[in-house]
């Protein structure tokens, strides 16, 4: 007959069961489950479905990704994509995400590889650039509402900061290096020049 519970033999049945199978317990709650294996089919169709101007459809797809993996660059870089065509309050929301995206690359994690169509050159420039883009089309918002020119003013000087960085991640991009010949034009000339400054759009899509 099988007992249904047989004391193992030994010092494990006499008093190291029980400490294993706590040290065992805390493993798991301090380590967790493994991470899931990446999986980038739902940004492959999120961004699909982006680059065709339906980003409301596209979110809530980028949504699902971060849930499964919330320190993803790509997933928040994406994500600050969906908000990049709305006005303020979304605008904040999508330099939030971006520069989420930077810190995370900057403190080590990967970009993946087969999403975003280029190498990683590349789409550090591209990063930059849509943060800059941010703060170029608040800049432009914060001028039709009246606020004061300072404030309007050092909008540009970070938009010309993240253009600094984009150029020096990826230096043959035409579009950041339209942004930085438009930027130090207003920057260094006069209030006159911004309806020029805002309607202008540079080669590649380097829409100001």
């Amino acid at each position: 007959m099988i007992r249904p519970c047989t004391r193992i033999p030994g010092p494990l049945g006499r008093g190291m069961a029980r400490p294993l199978l706590m040290l065992a317990c805390a493993a798991l709650l301090l380590g967790g489950c493994p991470p899931p294996a990446y999986d980038p089919a739902l940004l492959i169709e999120a961004s699909a479905i982006g680059n065709q101007q339906r980003w409301p459809e596209a979110r809530p797809l980028i949504q699902q990704h971060l849930l499964k993996y919330p320190e993803d660059p790509l997933g928040h870089f994406y994500y600050g994509l969906s908000f990049l065509h709305l006005g303020q309050p979304q605008l904040t929301l999508a330099e939030g995400e971006l520069l989420t995206a930077q810190a995370l690359i900057e403190r080590g994690k990967p970009v993946a590889q087969g999403v975003f169509e280029g190498d990683h050159e590349k789409f550090m420039g591209e990063l930059y650039q849509k943060t800059a883009l941010v703060y170029i089309r608040a800049f432009r918002e914060a001028l039709l509402r009246d606020v004061p020119y300072e404030y309007c003013r050092e909008l540009l000087k970070k938009a010309m900061a993240q253009t600094e960085l984009g150029l020096a991640a990826y230096p043959d991009s035409l579009g950041l290096k339209d942004y930085a010949k438009t930027l130090n034009e207003f920057l260094h000339g006069t209030p006159e020049r911004t309806p020029d400054i805002m309607t202008r759009s540079g080669e590649s899509g380097a829409a100001i």
